[in-house]
């Protein structure tokens, strides 16, 4: 008890500061234009599908499905890294990563190259 007494008169010390009126004024971002966005259609996959896959297609990226997937496919295809890479996985989907774009040919357009999405809140590091 002795000890808060002691902290009571060392807040003597501090005095509060007066309250005052806040200058802050939010500023909310511009709506965005609806006629610029396009809704886009895919079908993902954990396995490669049977038979011709028509339009756009995502797959998750594992080991398996990168060395099944058709190389007309491809260049249509994106791979989709899962919600949450932990730390011990990292180099693991590094590799994969590498091996996937890889697999893009050389000839094809900068925009499919490399092409590779992320589920909600997944993210890898450059570290």
């Amino acid at each position: 008890m002795k000890l808060i007494k002691g902290l009571e008169k060392e807040l003597d010390f501090f005095p509060a500061p007066k309250p005052r009126e806040s200058t802050f004024t939010p500023k909310w971002p511009k709506t965005a234009s609806r006629a610029k966005v396009r809704p886009e259609n895919l079908t993902l996959f954990r396995q490669i599908p049977r038979g011709k896959i028509h339009g756009k297609v995502a797959f998750w990226l594992e080991k398996p499905t990168i060395g099944k997937v058709p190389r007309a496919s491809v260049t249509r295809s994106q791979w989709w890294l899962p919600p949450v890479i932990w730390p011990d996985e990292d180099k693991r989907y590094r590799s994969l990563i590498k091996e996937a774009v890889k697999k893009v040919p050389a000839n094809s357009s900068s925009t499919h190259r490399g092409r590779l999405r992320t589920s909600r809140t997944a993210r890898m590091s450059d570290s």
